[in-house]
């Protein structure tokens, strides 16, 4: 490599971790924005639509623009589905702390619990990306993202992995949190989603 490409390629990570950087302080600034109960569901469909756009090749958006847009867009109905899915969350939790404690329980119970936490982390993964990527009411999203969520799984588990990874690297070294999080999270997230729906998409356009 010549000394030109090295500093090309130099300034084009410069530019990248630039943009994620920048995705990142956005994402905290519209959780805060909605003083966090009220922001983080927005601000995360905020940011994946930030990352679709990037992945469809639109590199030099206003990343503050396009976020404020989905944010304003999805406001509600991220809303009304993260705030679904955090009581749903809480709901589970408290049933694993008497599960946890109870030592007479039928088998059938921590079961069935179990399965139930499995399509809860489902909808939880999908969800979100299908608001990014789809136009559809809250109910849609959650029906779609069961679906894709089962006949996907390898996709799913790999989301998983991905998202638990981050946030204990970003725990372990608290310095990402403020910088690069959940862009990196974002990034990955909607970068394997985006698998998924391009495959879908291009079925849709074949049948019509």
């Amino acid at each position: 490599m010549n000394a030109n490409g090295f500093i090309t390629s130099l300034d084009r990570v410069a530019i990248w971790i630039t943009r994620m950087a920048l995705l990142n302080l956005y994402w905290i600034f519209f959780c805060l924005r909605g003083l966090v109960v009220g922001g983080v569901f927005p601000a995360t469909v905020g940011s994946l639509s930030v990352v679709r756009k990037w992945l469809k090749g639109e590199r030099d958006i206003n990343i503050g623009e396009v976020m404020k847009e989905n944010y304003k867009k999805e406001f509600l109905s991220s809303n009304i589905l993260g705030w679904i899915m955090s009581s749903v969350g809480f709901v589970l939790y408290m049933n694993y702390q008497v599960l946890k404690t109870s030592n007479d329980v039928h088998f059938i119970f921590p079961f069935f619990f179990f399965i139930t936490v499995f399509f809860y982390f489902l909808v939880l993964i999908w969800s979100f990306p299908l608001m990014a990527h789809y136009h559809g009411g809250v109910i849609q999203h959650v029906k779609n993202a069961l679906v894709i969520g089962l006949t996907k799984i390898h996709i799913s588990s790999a989301i998983c992995i991905t998202l638990f990874s981050v946030m204990y690297l970003s725990l372990e070294y608290p310095t990402i949190i403020l910088f690069f999080f959940f862009s990196i999270s974002s990034l990955i997230w909607f970068w394997l989603a985006s698998t998924v729906f391009h495959k879908m998409d291009r079925k849709t356009v074949r049948a019509a």
